[in-house]
């Protein structure tokens, strides 16, 4: 089995429709993401000149755009949003391979990000999701065709971070 090298983070941000950073997978306690190596109108390069296809960046591409388009107005559909990058992160985990280790986070402006803010996408394409930063605890593990995110976290301010029993199975 090949350890990863490097840790790509799936996070839209705003600008030219940032997406994607990445480190190295040994640097994973550290809370930055990284260095930006995709947008909307570049594409994906990673620092050792993997790309990714032409139909995978085109949905990152349509991805960002709602995100930069939508994402503060109050009644985004931010399950449907997630349920989307999600989607992508698997897609581009296939793509990349072994050598990568890919996660999602919650982008700051989602109301509900402190659940589930953090989800790496395994080899086999499994999601595992995560209470905090990458190195803050033990993982949950859910079976990626049952998640759901809670209904307060759609676009409605959540009161306090909430725990979330190890064996909780959610759907999506």
């Amino acid at each position: 089995m090949q350890v990863p090298t490097f840790l790509i983070t799936v996070m839209p941000d705003y600008g030219f429709g940032p997406y994607a950073w990445q480190k190295s997978a040994s640097a994973d306690s550290s809370p930055l993401v990284g260095q930006c190596i995709a947008t909307a109108v570049d594409g994906f390069e990673a620092e050792d000149g993997t790309i990714i296809s032409s139909e995978l960046q085109d949905e990152f591409a349509d991805w960002t755009a709602q995100f930069e388009q939508f994402a503060e107005k109050p009644d985004f559909d931010w399950l449907a949003f997630h349920h989307k990058g999600l989607s992508l992160s698997k897609k581009l985990k296939r793509e990349l391979g072994p050598r990568y280790r890919v996660s999602y986070h919650k982008p700051c402006e989602d109301p509900g990000r402190e659940i589930d803010e953090y989800t790496e996408v395994t080899s086999d394409v499994q999601l595992i999701a995560q209470r905090g930063r990458p190195a803050s605890g033990p993982p949950v593990s859910f079976d990626v065709d049952r998640r759901t995110i809670p209904p307060f976290a759609r676009g409605q301010p959540c009161p306090k971070p909430v725990s979330l029993p190890s064996t909780a199975k959610l759907r999506l």
